[in-house]
């Protein structure tokens, strides 16, 4: 909280502790896992502090006319919306590893895994709520105000900046706006193609899952399915959930690759234990199916109530098909 205190603006943090909090649901989390990777333990304490919407872009929309998000060590945080003049709070965890900062609300077994990029002062969040919504937060002192476009391009010109330094981070971030025609700059797939490879060759499993998308599906580059698998494997090697389940596809359908289904079991299998609910949904389709593993309903019914629960459709569509038969 913030308060004036002898005509001096003072901030106290205050540690909440609920010593009536119950036990989680069995199917749920009840805490992130904690990393030990410097990289993230850096950024996880860059990330600690008060952060406000000022701008938000895509196809999708952001309900919220105002967000603020509050980073407290320990891995708390706390999310302030204000829509039509109402306010909405939530608190929950949070952990960060590599390019993912996973959310779970205390209120709300379901993790959100979201893809994210931290620049100075700008926390910029890609496909919010799987939206293609991207938001941008600056770190601030409790002021909620929109973008200026001296802002914005100063914002871009900092990113092209770190970018052309060598930052993967910065490259990827490049990358992306440049995809989706973002931050004011014009759509060129080209020229995020580019900056994708960039950042890929740096290691960054994000670059590396969209220069493969790019390769996969002929944006900014020729069409080239095996040159997609190859980056596609570079960034589920780096458990990067979603990566490992398209990988997971790959070998189901043969595409870019020799078919195998026992591979793609196992794919599958590494991104649906990340709570990815498309893996989880096929991975109960192979157990129903006995695709590349043995045939199981039981475990197959497991898989998809997880997918299920984490309201994906088709997941939910093959359990009541299972109910049903």
């Amino acid at each position: 909280t913030v308060t004036d205190v002898a005509r001096n603006r003072v901030a106290l943090l205050v540690k909440y502790v609920d010593t009536n909090s119950q036990p989680a649901p069995e199917h749920s989390p009840s805490s992130l896992t904690t990393t030990t990777d410097e990289t993230d333990i850096s950024i996880q304490t860059a990330l600690v502090g008060r952060w406000a919407m000022v701008a938000h872009e895509g196809q999708g929309h952001v309900s919220a006319d105002k967000l603020e998000i509050t980073f407290l060590p320990e891995n708390r945080l706390a999310a302030d919306s204000t829509q039509n003049g109402k306010v909405y709070s939530e608190r929950g965890k949070y952990s960060v590893k590599g390019p993912t900062l996973t959310i779970i609300d205390d209120q709300d077994s379901r993790p959100d895994a979201l893809d994210f990029c931290l620049i100075g002062n700008y926390l910029i969040i890609n496909q919010f709520a799987q939206y293609g919504i991207d938001i941008v937060l600056r770190r601030t002192d409790g002021l909620n105000g929109q973008f200026t476009t001296s802002e914005l391009q100063r914002l871009v010109a900092d990113i092209r900046a770190r970018a052309e330094k060598g930052d993967p981070q910065s490259q990827y971030q490049l990358g992306h706006a440049f995809s989706a025609g973002r931050l004011g700059l014009a759509k060129d797939e080209a020229e995020a193609v580019r900056w994708f490879r960039k950042a890929a060759e740096e290691n960054h499993a994000l670059a590396q899952f969209n220069l493969a998308v790019c390769y996969e599906n002929g944006q900014g580059v020729a069409k080239d399915e095996v040159e997609a698998v190859k980056w596609y494997r570079k960034a589920a090697e780096q458990d990067y959930p979603f990566a490992q389940f398209i990988l997971g596809s790959r070998y189901e359908k043969g595409h870019g690759v020799a078919k195998d289904c026992v591979e793609a079991v196992n794919w599958y299998r590494k991104a649906a234990d990340q709570n990815c609910a498309e893996a989880q949904c096929c991975l109960g389709v192979c157990y129903e199916s006995g695709q590349g593993v043995g045939k199981d309903y039981v475990e197959a019914v497991k898989w998809l109530r997880k997918a299920a629960e984490q309201g994906y459709v088709m997941a939910q569509n093959n359990l009541g098909v299972c109910y049903a038969k």
